[in-house]
């Protein structure tokens, strides 16, 4: 018997002992960047950078479709299960035309509404009143001629996550459209900027 249990207790010794296998530290890094990256805001802000291409309505007759420039701002409180969805409002300034002889300074705030699928898709839509200063430079003086317009815009690109602790980047094609001295102003933006939740 005592033969029996020693022969078992070598047999234990020998064997070599069982040790649990390291936790996968990459992949617990990546769960904890994901849930960082998913962890939804009650609201965000963001600011961009713009440039595109656009009809100059009001001096249609002496420039042909330009180039313009912008810089927005957004801000909006968040909705739906995933707080994916956020309604809010804008503010952009843009000049669009060949500076300084022929140009259209607009300053534009709208109501927004703007989602972003998890997998990265951004979509959204603004609306809200142009205010509009045509300039044009004549030969003694800048001439300017004040407007207002309905201005209405949709977006579609990519968007990293709302989130509530990380930076939220962005890149999206914005078509617009005004309505001008009786007929539409159409344009098209890229717009790149980045932003936060809180």
């Amino acid at each position: 018997m005592v033969g029996l249990y020693g022969a078992w207790l070598g047999v234990a010794l020998a064997a070599e002992p069982t040790v649990p296998a390291p936790s996968d530290k990459p992949e617990a890094t990546e769960d904890l960047w994901q849930l960082l990256e998913n962890m939804p805001p009650r609201a965000s802000w963001d600011l961009a950078a713009a440039i595109g291409f656009t009809e100059i309505t009001h001096f249609r007759d002496q420039v042909t479709p330009w180039i313009g420039f912008g810089f927005r701002a957004g801000w909006g409180k968040h909705l739906g299960e995933l707080r994916n969805h956020r309604l809010g409002v804008g503010f952009s300034v843009s000049v669009e035309g060949p500076l300084p002889e022929y140009f259209t300074l607009a300053i534009e705030p709208s109501a927004t509404w703007d989602y972003v699928h998890p997998k990265g898709l951004a979509l959204g839509a603004s609306l809200g009143p142009a205010i509009l200063a045509h300039s044009h430079m004549a030969l003694t003086k800048q001439e300017w001629t004040p407007g207002v317009a309905p201005s209405a815009a949709v977006r579609i690109g990519w968007s990293k996550p709302f989130s509530r602790v990380l930076r939220r980047l962005f890149v999206t094609v914005e078509p617009k459209v005004r309505w001008m001295d009786g007929r539409i102003n159409p344009g098209v933006y890229v717009v790149v900027g980045t932003g936060s939740g809180y």
